[in-house]
């Protein structure tokens, strides 16, 4: 069979983006070289959904995060994935810097930030130091497990007349004036008028392939703990420190199942998703300071995921050396939260 499009990557945009195609009408398949989709940065993320508080104004971060976040509660009920609206919280004694903060996000269009001080704070959030004295509220941030998403997003396109490759590990093209001709290492052959290649950490070898321009990538290595459901209620929201340049911070958040969940680091490295001790104790030391009395003995699994980042915003595009070829790349945090307006 031969598809109008193929889509190269099956994490939480690549499934999100078959989806959209198969709704619209576009016989599509979705391409992924792991056993399932949501194998790589969608299985080990913080798994929130940011209100598009810091993104830069103007930036297609700042546009799709916040049109993501909008298309979430809808979604979560059409597709049947997990997803609360706890809410988020930055925290800091800067009050001019959270003020900052609350321009930016007002900028970009995030609804209902409201600047609280420690009495507010202390009600929302009881265990939180006290020694912190202001929090921006962001009412519009939830949380989900993302790779429950990424499953979800391509079981919705298979429903809906799309198909699904698992296992397809993407080898060789040819292209002629009937289209692509993708192949597997097993040779399998995927026929297509056009790619979409969103395919994360692995762009450039697809790029490669594909005969298209590639990017010049940083990997960044997260860190994180997650601490059993014997902490349910120790914290509500999902708990922020004011932002770096590379970084939102090390974060503390409830999950979607009832953990919480401690990180992460932000470390240039390879793909490699080992962790260090010299990671965690960052994390250790970062989280102590926000939440004094976390137990952090209850700590079950420590883990961490890799993020593709290019440049400062996501790369949407055609491709200017073959416009049959679409990239989709760069797409880091806010990836998740603006998976359903990058596929739109």
């Amino acid at each position: 069979m031969k598809y109008d499009v193929a889509v190269i990557g099956g994490g939480v945009v690549g499934s999100a983006i078959f989806s959209k195609l198969v709704r619209l009408g576009v016989s599509s398949v979705l391409l992924e070289k792991e056993n399932d989709v949501g194998f790589g940065a969608s299985k080990a993320n913080t798994a929130i959904i940011h209100s598009g508080l810091d993104c830069k104004p103007g930036t297609l971060k700042a546009r799709l995060n916040v049109r993501g976040n909008f298309l979430y509660e809808k979604l979560s009920k059409e597709l049947n994935f997990k997803y609360v609206k706890n809410g988020h919280l930055v925290v800091g004694n800067d009050l001019q810097k959270l003020e900052e903060l609350k321009k930016r996000g007002e900028t970009n269009g995030v609804k209902g930030l409201k600047i609280i001080n420690k009495a507010e704070l202390l009600k929302l959030e009881p265990n939180i130091n006290p020694g912190i004295n202001y929090a921006l509220f962001e009412p519009s941030g939830g949380i989900v497990s993302s790779y429950e998403i990424a499953i979800a997003f391509a079981e919705d396109g298979i429903l809906n007349g799309g198909d699904c490759m698992l296992m397809f590990d993407t080898k060789k093209v040819v292209e002629d004036e009937s289209g692509f001709k993708l192949f597997d290492a097993n040779n399998r052959i995927v026929e297509a008028n056009i790619v979409v290649v969103a395919c994360g950490e692995g762009y450039n070898k697809m790029a490669e392939i594909l005969n298209i321009e590639k990017s010049e990538n940083i990997m960044r290595r997260g860190e994180y703990y997650l601490l059993d459901v014997d902490n349910t209620g120790f914290v509500n929201r999902t708990i922020f420190p004011l932002p770096t340049e590379h970084s939102k911070g090390v974060l503390v958040t409830p999950t979607v199942n009832k953990n919480i969940l401690l990180g992460p680091t932000s470390i240039v490295s390879d793909n490699s998703t080992r962790t260090t001790a010299d990671g965690l104790k960052y994390v250790r030391e970062n989280v102590t300071s926000i939440f004094p009395n976390i137990n952090l003995k209850n700590n079950i699994r420590v883990f961490a995921g890799v993020r593709n980042i290019v440049g400062d915003d996501f790369i949407i595009k055609r491709s200017d050396i073959n416009p049959n070829c679409i990239i989709v790349d760069g797409i880091c945090s806010p990836g998740l939260s603006s998976a359903p307006a990058i596929a739109e």
